[in-house]
């Protein structure tokens, strides 16, 4: 298995499983090399991280950084940067120290040939990769601000979804747009390319309404953008199916903290999903059950990620280790690696099909 992290302070580290022939000599042992990327700047801090192919269907990882620069790297060249391109908004907000609403990057996605970046502030870009001018842009919307995530379809990559604090879960089609440029002020074409909005759920018991704070988006399966599992401010998990109806058909409400990571299953029958003071737990969609917690953390679970082929549950956090649990009945704690600085996110590749549970481990670090 490989998995890639990083944290505030601008490093990616890299961690992957080299396999050892199985012998008295080697005793079963696999060694986990850390590789370590960049240098300690905190302008460079990774915000968000995805994992795509884009040159010559060659996996690389995109990295958006605190600076407003997105920098695609080549996992297979020690981390070399092969692009690099500016988000002037998010640059900007950096550099006056805007801390009151600054502009932070709220989605990241890429494939073979487009980069698209979604911004707090509602500034969503499409941007050719593979363009000599890293500034041109294919198509741009902006929306309303107090956005807090926005993910892209991975087969439709057209089609992506968004929501924040009052700003309830809107699905959009970039196809839909015609025009390449939509603006603020134009309030009457702010909705061009929507094409499903949800609804806020009824009131209270007390009739009073119920505050809209999304903090997690998850499509429920790869094949269809029909189902879409959130997660709130107010520790609730809700799964909302654009086909039925706008509102939720089906919430639950675990635990006593704000959501921050969500991870689907394979079977798609239940939500994993973090907090901020380390719990991870396990909720049943079909029943609104908790069916566990996975323990080890010490601080806030900032991402989580599923290794599909060895059944296993990674997660980074903010104390400094990356947690490795089985994925199942028992939800052991296979393994914590330390990696000397707060986590933000993590990515996995799926396509190792490396089984992290038939052997030791011994772990070796790699400046």
């Amino acid at each position: 298995m490989k998995c890639f992290t990083g944290d505030e302070v601008g490093l990616i580290k890299a961690i992957k499983g080299l396999t050892i022939p199985n012998d008295s000599s080697s005793q079963n042992e696999a060694t986990y090399v850390v590789e370590t990327w960049g240098q300690v700047v905190r302008a460079k801090g990774v915000q968000m991280m995805c994992q795509a192919k884009i040159f010559n269907e060659k996996k690389q990882i995109v990295v958006a950084c605190n600076d407003g620069s997105v920098q695609i790297r080549d996992p297979y060249d020690q981390g070399k940067i092969c692009k690099e391109f500016k988000n002037d908004l998010v640059a900007s907000d950096f550099l006056k120290k805007n801390k009151k609403n600054p502009a932070k990057f709220i989605g990241l996605f890429a494939n073979n040939n487009t980069l698209m970046t979604c911004t707090s502030t509602g500034a969503i870009r499409y941007q050719p990769i593979n363009s000599d001018d890293t500034s041109a842009i294919d198509k741009s919307m902006t929306h309303a601000t107090n956005l807090l995530r926005m993910r892209v379809h991975p087969k439709e990559n057209h089609i992506f979804v968004c929501g924040g604090k009052e700003r309830e879960l809107s699905v959009w089609d970039i196809h839909a747009n015609p025009d390449s440029i939509v603006t603020q002020n134009k309030e009457s074409r702010q909705h061009v390319g929507m094409i499903w909005n949800g609804k806020n759920v009824r009131s209270d018991f007390l009739d009073l309404r119920c505050p809209v704070w999304i903090t997690e988006i998850q499509f429920l399966n790869d094949q269809d953008y029909t189902k879409i599992a959130t997660g709130t401010r107010y520790h609730q998990i809700r799964l909302y199916d654009i086909k039925a109806q706008r509102r939720p058909v089906f919430e639950a409400s675990i635990g006593h903290k704000m959501v921050i990571s969500m991870a689907i299953t394979q079977s798609q029958s239940e939500i994993i999903f973090s907090d901020t003071i380390g719990n991870i737990f396990t909720c049943d969609l079909r029943t609104g059950r908790n069916l566990g917690q996975y323990k080890g953390a010490a601080g806030c679970v900032t991402d989580l990620a599923i290794h599909h082929n060895s059944s296993s549950l990674v997660s980074a956090s903010a104390d400094q280790h990356l947690h490795v649990h089985k994925l199942g009945e028992f939800r052991e704690a296979k393994k914590k690696i330390l990696l000397n600085h707060r986590l933000k996110c993590v990515v996995v590749d799926d396509d190792d099909g490396t089984n992290i549970f038939m052997v030791n481990f011994t772990i070796k670090i790699i400046s």
